[in-house]
Parts: C-alpha cells; structure tokens; sequence
C-alpha cells in the first residue's frame, strides 16, 4: 500500500478494508473446497472494542460482563429516566449480521417489555448509522432472539428500551452472531449471466484491458454450444484449451496422444469386459509412466505429456481421450472441488479416480490413499446432489478455469477475466466460473481504488453489477467507492466539493446510504481536532455546521456534538482536570436538546471522582468544603444529591468506626444545614453508634439518652429496641446500685416511651415485685400489699402483680386459719374480698370463717353474737340461703333458751327482734301469738 494510503484516517481505511475483505470472501470461492466463513459472536473478538456508550463512566464495566460469555454474570443496566440506554462496538473489520441474542437472568421480570433496536455503520462511530428491521423475533424463557437480515457493519449500536416505569434492567449476556466480510452474492447463477463477447465488450469500453479470441478459439466456442465436440476432435480441444494454437507443437503432443493409444491398445484385450478394461487401462497408465507425480494446481495436458505431472483435470482429460479412442464410453463428473472419469457400459456405470493407480471403483483403501494424497474427500455416488455430469466441454472448461485462478492469485486480473470468460463459454452451466469473474471484477476495481481513481472503480463495479445485478458485494461496494471518494475529498479539505459528491451520491445510489455523509462532512475535521486534544475546536466546527444544515442532518450534528461534549468532560476528567471537566458539562447543559439524563449522571460521577481525589491529595477538610460547594451548585441535580450524600454516609462512617463520635456529630449538623432530610439521617447514624458504644460499656444510662434523640431524628423499630434494652439494662444496673426510687423513676420513665411495651410492663412487675417479696418472706404482708398497690397503680391491668396480690392475701389468712382465729381470718377475707370479690378461694375462706365463728359462738350460747355473725355473713353472701335457714335456727335456739327458762318477757323480746329480720316466717308469727297470750297481765298505768 503506497505511502498516501497509510496517511487515510481510520474511517478511509476501514472503507478500504471493507473492500479487501470483500474480494476475500468472494475470492474463496476461486480455490478448492474452501468452507463458508463461519458464523460467531462478534462481540467477544478480541480486537471488538466499545466505541461510544449512554452508560455512565462508573457502570462502563458492566459492558464487559455483557460479552463475557457467561450467562450466569447478570449485568444491571441502570436505563435512567429516559427508559433506554445504548452502546456502540466498533469491530476490528466489516462484518455481515445474521443474528442478535439478548440472555436474560432467569429472575428477570422484562421478558415480555424489554426491546432491542440494532442500528449499524460503516462511517464512523458517530454518524450513518440506520435502523436494522429484524426478520422476526423469538422471546424464549430465558433469551430474545432477532433475527436480522444480512447487512454490513463496522459499528453496530444497541439501544435496549424498556417501559418508562423501569430504572434497571438485567441482561445475562448480549451475543451478535454474524461473519467476517461483506454479505455474499444472492445471485442465483442458474446460467452464465452473459456470453464471453459481450462481457469483454463491456471492459473494453472502459479501455482498461484487450483480451480478444483467436478465430480458433471462436470456433471451439461456437462448436462448444451445444455441449458436444462435432468439427473438434477431444485432443485438438484440450490443447487449444489451454491456450495452445495451431503449430509444430500442438501436432507433436497429438502424436505422442496417438502413440500412446495405440500402445495402450496392444496391451488391453480388446475382447474383455468394458470395466475390465478400464480398470487395466489405468493401472497401464500409472506402470508406463505416463502418469508420475500427483500436482493440484497441474491442469495442462501438454505438461502431464512432457513432465508426468498431473492433477484431477488433467489425468482426467487424458484418460478420457485414451479410453475414448479404445472404444470406452468414457464421462466425466464434477464434485466439489474435484474431478473424476466415470466408464459406462450400458445402463452400468464405475467411477475411476485418474488420481491414484486403483482408482477404478474405489474401496476403502483406495478412499483412503486418495484422501492422503489430495487432502479431498472422496464423494460416493450415492450422493448425486453432490455430482454434476460434465459434458467434453464441460471438462475441457475446467482448464481455463483452473488457469483463471492462478491469474487470479497472481493479480493479473484482466487475463484472470479472460480464461474464467472462456470457461463460462465452453461450460453455460459453471456457477463457480461465474461467481468468480465477479471475484475478479472485484479485486480489479480494488486496484483502481489504491490508485485513488474512483471513477474507474465504480466504473468496474458497475459492469460487475451489469452482470449480476442483485450481487449484494458489488453493491456494497459501490456503496464503498462513493464514502472513499467523499472521504478523501474530505481529507483533502475540499468540503463544497464533497458535499457535492453526497448529494450525487445519494441521488445515484442510495439516498438512505448517503444522506448521513451530509454530517460526516462536518465531522470528519471534527474527529481530526478532537485527535490533536482540540476538543473546543471541534465543537465549534459542529456549532458552524449547525447554522447550514435542517432536517435529520441537524438532528445528527446535534448527536454528535452531545456525544463529543461527553468525550471531551471524559477526557477532562481522566486527566484528573474535575473544574475544566465542570465547565464542559456546564457547557453541554446548555447546548439546544442537551441529553439532559446522561449529563446529570456525568455531573454524579465527577462528583463521586472529585471528591475522592480531593481527599486524598488535600485531606478531608479540603473534601469537605468541596462537597459543601458541589451541593450549593448541583446538589438539585437528583443523582448528584445520591452520591454527595453516599460520600457524607461513608465519611460519618469512618468517624463512627473510629469513634471519633463528636467530630461526626459535628460533620452531620453542618450537611444537616444545608441537607436537613440527609442531615436527620446522618444524625440517627452517628447517634446510634455512638449509643452502642456506650452500650459496650455497660454505660446503659448514656446509651438509653442517645438511642431517645436519635429517634428525635428518625424514628425505626431497630432503634426503638435498642433504646428499650438500653433502658432494661439501666434498670436491672440501677437495682442494684441505686435508691428504689431512682429505679422507679427510671421504670416509669421507660414506661411513659413504651407504654404498650410487654417486656417493659414484665419488667416493672418483676422489679415491683422484688421489693414485694422480701417483706412477704418476712411475714410482714401490710408492707408487701403497700408495695403492690403501688405496683398496681402503675400497672393496673397487670395478671402477675393480681396474682401476686391473691397470692399475698392467701398468705395473710394462713395465720389465723392456722389458729383458729376465725374472726381475724374474717377480716382479711373480707379485706381481701374487696380487691377480689369474685375470686373462688378467698370466697370459701371467708364462708369458712363465718362458719367456724358462728359454730363456736353457738357452742358459748352467745345468741347475740350468732345473729350479728350470721347477719354479716348473708350480707356478704347474699345468695347463700345456709345462712338464712343458720339464722332462723340461731333465732328459735335463743327464743327457746327463754322459752324453757319461763322467761316470758324476754322470749318475746327475741320474737320480736326475730320477726324484724324474719317479718314473713310463719313459725315466728305463730310462736308470738302464743307468747302475747301466756304473757302475764300488765298493770294499766
């Protein structure tokens, strides 16, 4: 490549690479058995690298677990506010898409919303890009997959979109499936697109080659036509074939065919077997000599005849004319990349491999041998899609053929041209000798691209399309010449005149192609700045380029002069250079339609950069002002709030975990003066370290008053649990180091911050309790029953200290019942049964102690004493009807002690009293009529 071509910019370069590797692909074709180019991911080539992303500068690692090959490495992409976030690769060489997978998480929700839209170039990373229509897409459980048509690219851009309602995105993996090169023909070469005379007519009026017949070689072709040899014998054909005319020589090697013949028919039996003889007839050639060293690229007749070397075309030929002249109905076959002779005998047919000595019908061994000596599979006939029978011109063509590949190697495409013609001629049905004149076509116009002469290029290209209009490499490289053409007016600072080869261009070719070129006019200068550091120069250059263009190409300048302000704040920002860097986005900002979401994003992770590098070369004082300064100037920026406050929470937290906790204080009051929502949180954050520092050392009164402020701040179950196990800590110390009433103060201080708190209601109890207990153990039950009553005021609705209450009273009793005092035990039950009128036992005490005291009074006679009992017990016991009928009995006892006692006057006072509790005792009445009449008279007065 001469010295101006090296100077190309990369975009020249990479359209010229496009073009070699499209006379590559296509010259495939033109050497044996050479396989497709495969398909493979080409993201993950090596040299693939990532030319332009939405993505912030932090999450640009993520791009790299996107093609790392493992799907079980999910990557969260954040697509921000605008639902969508892209990303361009530029690839090392032009390739042809075929397919895009997108791997998704199988916990992944965007199964159904998630879109992916491909968009290609083949100019630059930053302009020509356009939408690639998938053929269809499949959404399988864990992949969508697009099929794409085949379309060149050297930077492909993926636009992932998801619903508006959607901040992150998860991706497993991203795989573009495609091949090296240009897309392929889609020609379907049925038959020769165009007969030798009218091809070459074409090339000569561009003046560039002279490739004229013979009026031999005319002949040949006209005889040729019909697939058969009528006024050409096979010998004279093969020779003039390979370009051997009339002459001395030509006569010689028909002697020397003659010779051998006849010798070859004095050795046959002439009476055996038609495969008989075939096979002896090989053998014969191989132990004469005839045939001595196997050549691949050896196709001439004349040479096998002087030399003995030969390949599968030309042993082939001379065997056939052999056979033929020996009354053998000798054919050929064509497989691919390959040649063999195949002997019929009637509806009977043998292949004979001319390549090795046993080639007729080949075995095992002899496949074997013939694969090691050619490097060929050998194809069997039960494959005939893989066969084509080859007319005796047919052969014959396979001569210049062979020769047009070695021209072909050579670059000397214009003889290339004229033996792949002359194959085409003698064989209408040659789809390779075809496909490659297109090669050559190709490979030509590729010279006339070195040289810079566009016109001729396209001219040759155009001849090439003449031939197969629907060759997507000819027009892809059309396509190529005009962006070269452009591209170095380009170069050459001719800006008017490129301008005007677009619009030519577009008019001619493709409008859709070349529209965008319009921008690359403008930003081709751009990148030469931007690749001197002159990123200021460059944007003035697209800030010019504004004032000329409208439409799609406006839109496209103003793209990439938002993508250039972000490579410009990058570049600023690696260089360590954070206000130059500001300024650029401050800058970016206010450009028309700034990407508003990125630059925001960028701004955060300046930020974040900036104040790391601030303290570790100046120190945190330093940090600090700054990040006071960057919240005054962006802190209204949502995502630069985030990470200023994400720096403040990891600056608290060093102080904290070096319990620097009054230093932190102090930092998270000032963010609050200017933060007050971060400000709490910060608060609640070094108070509730600082709380459990003290809680470490047993310092539950301090811990208990940091927990309680920090919830002043911002309340949370978590700091309400430790601020109640501070408490219950300071209350069990207190115990038992403190006066009773500092811990009762302390329990109804915990009482009054969690009134509904059960394990600060048990613990009140349980403390309550243990300064009950000591004077219940002591039999000192008035002082317990003080101090549960105590308890109970503050707990009203407490079951334990009930119980424990009860449980006091039943211990109270147990003296008196134990002596028998039953008047005693009357008072504590009746006592007792005021706090607890319902409960069971003390109930039965208390009728137990009527009952025994009303037993021994009667037993003392003391009627008055019985009755009084007997009247408090129906009171309290209203519904046990015992102690009526004990009463009435105690009444008619005492009546008839005065009765038998002839103490009239009194029996008839009891009576009397009797029947005022007794009014309606028919007993009662019936004793007082018979007392009023045995009364004795009284005196009148």
């Amino acid at each position: 490549m001469n010295v101006m071509w090296r100077k190309l910019n990369r975009f020249s370069a990479a359209v010229f690479e496009l073009l070699t590797l499209w006379v590559l692909v296509h010259a495939v074709s033109a050497t044996p058995l050479r396989a497709e180019v495969p398909s493979v991911d080409l993201l993950r080539h090596a040299q693939t690298r990532v030319a332009d992303t939405t993505l912030p500068l932090k999450h640009h690692h993520l791009l790299r677990i996107l093609r790392d090959g493992d799907v079980k490495t999910p990557a969260v992409l954040p697509v921000g506010v605008e639902a969508q976030v892209g990303m361009t690769f530029e690839l090392p060489e032009v390739a042809t898409l075929s397919q895009l997978i997108a791997y998704l998480p199988p916990s992944s929700q965007d199964h159904g919303s998630l879109k992916i839209q491909v968009l290609v170039s083949t100019i630059s990373p930053h302009a020509g890009f356009r939408a690639v229509t998938a053929k269809g897409m499949t959404n399988r459980d864990d992949q969508l997959v697009y099929a794409l048509p085949s379309v060149a690219a050297r930077w492909i851009r993926l636009e992932i979109r998801s619903p508006a309602e959607i901040r992150d995105v998860s991706l497993a993996e991203v795989k573009l499936v495609g091949r090296w090169g240009l897309p392929q023909t889609t020609y379907a070469f049925k038959k020769t697109p165009a007969t030798a005379e009218e091809v070459l007519a074409r090339l000569g009026k561009l003046g560039a080659v002279d490739v004229r017949l013979s009026h031999e070689e005319v002949l040949l072709l006209d005889d040729a036509r019909d697939g058969q040899l009528d006024d050409w014998t096979l010998v004279e054909a093969a020779l003039l074939a390979e370009g051997m005319e009339r002459g001395e020589r030509r006569q010689d090697l028909m002697k020397r065919i003659a010779t051998i013949a006849t010798a070859a028919g004095r050795h046959l039996d002439q009476d055996a077997e038609p495969f008989q003889r075939a096979s002896a007839l090989l053998r014969w050639m191989y132990a004469e000599g005839y045939l001595k060293k196997y050549s691949s690229g050896q196709s001439s007749l004349a040479k096998l005849l002087h030399e003995g070397t030969y390949n599968c075309v030309s042993s082939t030929i001379l065997y056939s004319i052999i056979g033929r002249r020996l009354g053998l109905d000798v054919r050929a076959v064509e497989v691919p990349d390959h040649v063999l002779a195949m002997v019929y005998d009637g509806n009977r047919h043998a292949d004979v491999e001319t390549t090795i000595a046993n080639g007729f019908r080949p075995a095992n061994q002899t496949i074997e041998d013939f694969h090691s000596l050619t490097g060929l599979q050998y194809v069997v006939s039960d494959l005939p899609e893989k066969r084509r029978s080859l007319t005796l011109p047919g052969l014959l063509a396979l001569v210049p053929y062979n020769r047009g590949v070695e021209l072909a190697e050579q670059r000397s495409y214009a003889l290339a041209l004229g033996a792949y013609f002359r194959a085409m001629s003698l064989d209408g049905d040659n789809a390779t000798a075809v496909k490659n004149a297109l090669v050559t076509l190709a490979a030509w116009s590729r010279v006339a691209a070195e040289s810079q002469d566009y016109r001729q290029f396209l001219a040759l290209i155009q001849v090439g399309l003449q031939l197969a209009p629907s060759d997507s490499g000819f027009l892809h490289s059309r396509i190529y010449g005009w962006q070269m053409w452009i591209n170095d007016t380009v170069q050459r600072g001719d800006s008017e005149r490129a301008i005007q080869l677009v619009r030519r261009a577009a008019r001619e070719v493709s409008a859709e192609q070349f529209e965008p070129l319009v921008t690359w006019v403008y930003i081709s200068p751009a990148e030469a700045k931007v690749a001197k550091g002159d990123f200021a120069g460059a944007v003035g250059l697209t800030e010019n380029a504004e004032q000329t263009l409208s439409g799609q190409s406006l839109r496209e300048i103003q793209e990439y002069r938002a993508n250039l302000m972000q490579r410009w704040y990058v570049d600023e920002l690696q260089a360590g250079r954070h206000v130059a860097a500001a300024k650029v986005l401050d800058q970016a900002l206010r450009l028309p339609a700034p990407k508003k979401a990125r630059i925001e994003q960028s701004y955060a992770y300046l930020a974040e950069q900036w104040l790391s590098a601030t303290r570790k070369q100046d120190g945190s004082e330093v940090a600090e002002k700054l990040y006071h300064l960057l919240s005054q100037r962006y802190g209204q920026i949502e995502v630069v709030r985030d990470v200023l406050r994400a720096d403040s929470q990891r600056e608290i937290q060093s102080l904290v975990k070096g319990s620097q906790f009054s230093a932190a204080w102090r930092r998270a009051e000032r963010i609050a003066m200017n933060d007050r929502e971060h400000g709490n949180t910060l608060r609640v954050q070094v108070l509730s370290y600082w709380g459990v520092q003290r809680s470490s050392a047993k310092d539950w009164s301090a811990a208990a008053k940091l927990f309680r402020r920090a919830r002043s701040y911002g309340d949370s179950k978590q700091l309400a649990q430790n601020e109640k196990s501070a408490l219950t800590r300071w209350v069990l110390q207190s115990s038992g180091m403190q006066p009773w009433t500092e811990t009762m103060k302390i329990l109804d201080d915990a009482r009054g911050r969690f009134p509904l708190d059960q394990d600060i209601v048990d613990l009140g109890v349980a403390m309550w309790w243990s300064q009950a207990e000591p004077h219940v153990k002591a039999g000192q039950w008035d002082k317990a029953l003080v101090v549960i009553k105590q308890a109970r005021a503050r707990y009203p609705q407490n079951p334990l200290l009930r119980q424990n209450e009860k449980h006091v009273w039943s211990q109270k009793v147990r003296p008196a019942f134990r002596s028998q005092r039953w008047e005693e035990g009357l008072v504590v039950m009746t006592a007792a049964r005021l706090r607890f009128p319902e409960e069971s036992t003390f109930i039965r005490n208390q009728l137990t102690c009527f009952r025994q005291l009303v037993k021994g009074q009667i037993e003392a006679g003391d009627w008055e004493a019985v009755t009084s009992t007997l009247q408090r017990a129906r009171k309290q016991h209203p519904r046990e009807q015992v102690f009526r009928t004990q009463e009435l009995e105690a009444w008619r006892s005492w009546i008839d002690q005065y009765q038998q006692g002839n103490d009239a006057p009194r029996a008839l006072v009891v009576i009397k009293r009797a029947l005022q509790r007794f009014p309606d005792d028919a007993s009662l009445k019936s004793l007082l009529r018979e007392a009023e009449r045995n009364a004795p008279p009284r005196p009148l007065q």
